[in-house]
């Protein structure tokens, strides 16, 4: 299974169980401490919310995201990080960075019949490195109550290494102030070790009506 694919199936199992857990925020006032963390593994370094888990792949046996971010509840959404090192061709259809986030792009259409396209694919930098991302919705039923869920993919090539960043949560709280704050300081962050660090941007407005 190559890493699009792999992603494909984990944001399913993720928005399944964001379903599970699923509640609302309410529109209180908050401030948030964030934490370093780096990965000398999958060459990466994040700021993430402080009381929030990151957990980390210690074995290519071990299923799941490679790096996943989680809150104490669902409720605010997550991060998942996928790695490849192998080919850009091999795990992303192509090494071109445009082809390789239409083609992500694709894999979830084909993969799900529920999906909405809320913000075509677009281009911009995460530390400095060209970067596709996109925002979609799904509709996820559980038990007999149909749940809207958003996810947004940032997709990076480092060199030949290779990036796919997302994060989950329900449409309801997607775009709240406090998850807005957190998404983009989480995307703003990061830093890909082994190559020079500078200012990285991105976009992250959306609506889903």
């Amino acid at each position: 299974m190559n890493v699009v694919q792999e992603s494909i199936v984990l944001t399913g199992f993720t928005i399944a169980i964001t379903s599970i857990f699923l509640m609302s925020i309410g529109n209180n006032a908050f401030g948030i401490e964030y934490t370093n963390y780096t990965s000398e593994k999958y060459k990466i370094q994040f700021q993430y919310p402080s009381d929030w888990t990151v957990t980390e792949k210690t074995s290519r046996f071990e299923s799941g995201e490679d790096i996943s971010v989680n809150p104490p509840s669902l409720s605010k959404g997550s991060f998942k990080i996928l790695y490849g090192d192998e080919d850009l061709v091999t795990d992303y259809g192509s090494s071109d960075i445009q082809t390789a986030t239409y083609n992500l792009v694709e894999s979830f259409i084909q993969g799900t019949n529920e999906i909405r396209i809320i913000e075509k694919p677009s281009f911009t930098t995460i530390d400095s490195q060209k970067t596709g991302t996109f925002l979609i919705t799904l509709e996820e039923k559980y038990e007999k109550f149909p749940i809207k869920i958003a996810t947004q993919e940032w997709l990076t090539f480092v060199g030949d290494r290779g990036y796919i960043i997302g994060y989950v949560a329900s449409t309801g709280s997607f775009d709240n102030q406090e998850n807005t704050e957190i998404r983009d300081s989480f995307i703003k962050s990061i830093k890909f070790l082994n190559v020079e660090p500078t200012t990285s941007t991105t976009n992250s407005t959306s609506r889903f009506d």
